[in-house]
């Protein structure tokens, strides 16, 4: 799970973290029963969703990628290292997850 939020005051998305607990809260029995694991980026970046999905342990393994946070019809909007967003435009994103090993399903909450 990525999600990437606006700092400013008009562009903040309150309801992210509401729906951060919701999923993790719903995944809960599944994860103790060892039926899953939850790679969970609060602040993504799109070098950090790209390091998960190109980790060694990781790669093969995410069936399901859910990203949540400010969208545009072509793009994702993703934190950057200088406290601002950066697109990540979706032919690029398309492209990446479509290349992705064992990845069923992606859900973008945008």
């Amino acid at each position: 799970m990525a999600f990437a939020n606006e700092r400013t005051e008009q562009g903040f998305l309150r309801e992210l973290t509401t729906e951060m607990k919701v999923i993790i809260r719903a995944l809960e029995p599944a994860i103790q029963r060892g039926k899953c694991h939850l790679k969970i980026l609060p602040a993504a970046t799109q070098e950090e969703i790209m390091e998960v999905f190109q980790d060694e342990w990781y790669q093969g393994r995410i069936q399901i990628f859910h990203y949540g946070g400010h969208a545009t019809e072509s793009s994702l909007w993703l934190e950057s290292d200088d406290e601002g967003n950066k697109a990540f435009f979706s032919l690029g994103l398309t492209t990446f997850l479509g290349a992705q090993e064992g990845l069923n399903m992606v859900f973008l909450n945008g």
